[in-house]
């Protein structure tokens, strides 16, 4: 590993931390509204009035998810290491065409279909209630 992969799965690891801890503070939240019973009742800071501002998010819980989210992208791209550029003609290189060429659309599913059920009893039972 790298440096910057060895920093990145550390910056990683922090934002996952941030989340984690931004969720349980959440949870606490809610309970904490919940015990005490104060606000609209709902827990959703729909209610009216006086409740509203008891019954919402702290800010700051708010505030510590979306830092999470960043810090954790930010890690998940330094960790990830250096692009590779795609190289097909290597690929292609290395193949026929008759493998290149194969692809379901250009295979024939109804050749043998006719011969295999010709003398099938479902088909002569259909073709005899059709006369």
């Amino acid at each position: 590993m790298t440096l910057t992969s060895t920093l990145g799965s550390v910056v990683l690891a922090v934002g996952v931390v941030l989340l984690l801890h931004s969720g349980y503070s959440a949870a606490e939240h809610l309970a904490f509204v919940k015990a005490t019973r104060r606000g609209s009742g709902d827990g959703l800071g729909l209610g009216g009035g006086e409740g509203l501002a008891i019954d919402a998010l702290p800010l700051e819980i708010g505030f510590e998810c979306l830092v999470g989210v960043l810090v954790g992208v930010v890690g998940i791209v330094f960790a990830a290491g250096a692009f590779r550029p795609v190289v097909m003609a290597r690929d292609i290189g290395a193949r026929s065409m008759d493998v290149l060429l194969l692809a379901p659309s250009f295979k024939l599913l109804n050749s043998r279909a006719i011969s295999i059920y010709k003398h099938s009893t479902f088909l002569t039972n259909q073709n005899n209630n059709n006369k």
